[in-house]
């Protein structure tokens, strides 16, 4: 029997407030469609609804890559969230599938592999962080959105590498 779990918010004190949510999930069809859909709703509570679309596609992207390539039973999405952006982490148990990084995508002619060419092009700047140091027990891909007003009102995105 395959459960799912969602924790959150866990709110820091200070200026603005990060609201911090995890969900813990198999490694299943079904998964990537539970994450960007909590992902979204969570960008939607927040008021960032412009960068709902960006960041149903980078969510959708990530788990996905795990439930088709990761050794991995279970993953985990952590999603960070304040007044000006959105921190994804994406963690599984498999260190040894690390994706590829941007000079090793698929060439115009390959049917697979299309998935992080997409998150690079969105997010200029995304990662991955393997866990465990010498004896590494797990990785994350994480990527971060930042939402800020333009001159026309608008919600425009722009991508930088989360801190700590």
């Amino acid at each position: 029997m395959a459960t799912a779990m969602l924790t959150g918010p866990l709110a820091t004190h200070g200026e603005p407030p990060t609201l911090s949510y995890r969900l813990t999930a198999p490694s299943a069809e079904q998964t990537p469609k539970v994450a960007r859909d909590m992902v979204a709703s969570l960008l939607e509570a927040a008021g960032h609804g412009a960068s709902v679309d960006a960041a149903r596609l980078l969510v959708s992207e990530l788990v996905t890559n795990v439930v088709q390539h990761a050794d991995a039973r279970e993953l985990t999405l952590e999603a960070d969230i304040d007044d000006e952006s959105i921190t994804v982490r994406v963690t599984d148990g498999d260190f040894r599938n690390t994706p590829p990084m941007p000079h090793s995508f698929p060439e115009a002619g390959d049917e697979r592999g299309r998935g992080l060419a997409l998150v690079d092009a969105l997010a200029t700047r995304w990662g991955v962080s393997v866990h465990g140091g010498r004896e590494p027990n797990g990785k994350s891909v994480w990527f971060v959105l930042e939402a800020r007003s333009s001159t026309g009102g608008a919600d425009c995105i722009a991508i930088k590498e989360p801190s700590g």
